[in-house]
């Protein structure tokens, strides 16, 4: 199939709408609710009216039981297992696109999208909503949890200054999410976007067990009638940003999730590696990390264990030669870490287990929980070791 020209590729984009997706590709029954949409989210068993969220203005999706967002190609993508050239085709027919002489697929066609002006970002006071979340940990479950954890005391005081002054990690103290961890998004100018609230139990795990578990600070505002979603728009960023600049010769190093970071932070040198999130799988973007690539930054990633074509397709199309995918998660995996295990997982058990020995490297490379009794007693015989 022939490459697609930037050129059309940008026309496309800017043509697709996520409503016509939605309705007419998932076939979302779709009901207003104020300025967006809201239907049952098509990317899971949803049963509860009211998480899955499509805002027109925005030209995205949102379920915050997912925690996922999607643009019209990522749901595509995701909802009928297009690859990405396949998505534009497909976008393209709708909008009576050409691109080229291969067939067009039969598609159900729509006007292109007009574009909505685009209003002006939205920022918070740190002193108004920051700084009352702050010295509440003793009614952290997650934070209350990943201090009492077995850590040597230099690790342990990382952890608390990442929690106290790098990340300021906050604690809801109001209503139903009293209790819940804020991951504040602080961009690189310090200005706050918004924060991530999330209910954890105090086993250090997402408390998924409750019907809502997970929401943003501006969508409380705007419930509460603090803010105006139809003056002003809110635009999440990643979880780390504000340090990019604290930190200029750090190496930039991003995970999924904000516990992760956390939890990473806790054994590196914030000079040498600078741990961000960016707060969902589906949310590794050029336009997230356009703040890093503007500052010409060097980005590692550490996809989850499950993650990593994924976060490849994503590197593919983010073009931008100062970025790797790191290998630690898989190279130091277990069969007992689980399919959804990430670089925090492991480094957790690995300053918590024994020494490895030789026979355990044997047993990680090959997959196993343990060592073969024949490799053991070679390896034993003839004082093998193995080269990692």
């Amino acid at each position: 199939m022939a490459k697609i020209d930037p050129n059309i590729e940008q026309k496309i984009k800017d043509a697709a709408s996520i409503m016509d997706v939605v309705t007419y590709d998932l076939g979302v029954q779709l009901h207003r609710c104020g300025s967006e949409y809201e239907g049952l989210c098509p990317f899971h068993n949803d049963k509860h009216l009211g998480s899955f969220k499509v805002s027109e203005s925005k030209n995205i999706a949102t379920c915050f039981s997912c925690g996922k967002t999607w643009n019209p190609i990522d749901a595509l993508m995701e909802g009928l297992h297009m690859d990405y050239p396949t998505a534009l085709r497909h976008l393209a027919a709708r909008y009576n696109i050409w691109i080229d002489d291969t067939p067009a697929p039969k598609v159900q066609p729509a006007k292109p999208r007009t574009p909505a002006p685009e209003l002006p970002m939205i920022y918070w006071s740190a002193r108004s909503v920051i700084q009352p979340t702050l010295n509440h940990i003793d009614q952290n479950p997650l934070l209350t949890y990943l201090l009492s954890l077995p850590l040597a005391p230099e690790h342990k005081a990382q952890l608390e200054i990442s929690i106290k002054q790098l990340y300021f990690v906050g604690t809801s103290t109001k209503g139903d999410t009293a209790g819940w961890t804020v991951w504040w998004q602080i961009d690189d100018q310090n200005r706050v976007r918004t924060g991530k609230l999330m209910a954890y139990k105090s086993d250090g795990h997402r408390d998924k067990e409750r019907k809502y578990s997970f929401n943003f600070v501006h969508s409380l505002l705007a419930k509460a009638g603090m803010w105006d979603p139809n003056k002003n728009r809110a635009v999440t960023c990643l979880f780390g940003l504000h340090l990019l600049k604290v930190f200029p010769k750090a190496e930039v190093c991003i995970v999924e999730s904000e516990k992760s970071a956390l939890i990473c932070s806790a054994f590196t040198n914030p000079e040498e590696r600078l741990w961000m999130a960016t707060a969902g799988k589906s949310q590794l973007t050029r336009e997230k990390l356009r703040p890093l690539i503007e500052a010409h930054r060097y980005i590692v990633l550490y996809p989850d264990y499950d993650g990593y074509d994924e976060w490849a397709a994503a590197v593919k199309r983010i073009q931008y030669d100062r970025i790797s995918i790191s290998n630690q998660v898989r190279k130091y995996h277990v069969p007992a870490d689980g399919d959804k295990a990430d670089i925090a997982d492991i480094m957790l058990r690995l300053v918590s287990a024994p020494k490895e020995t030789e026979k355990d490297k044997v047993a990680r490379r090959l997959g196993l929980d343990t060592c073969p009794p024949n490799v053991a007693l070679l390896m034993d015989k003839l004082n093998l070791t193995i080269d990692d």
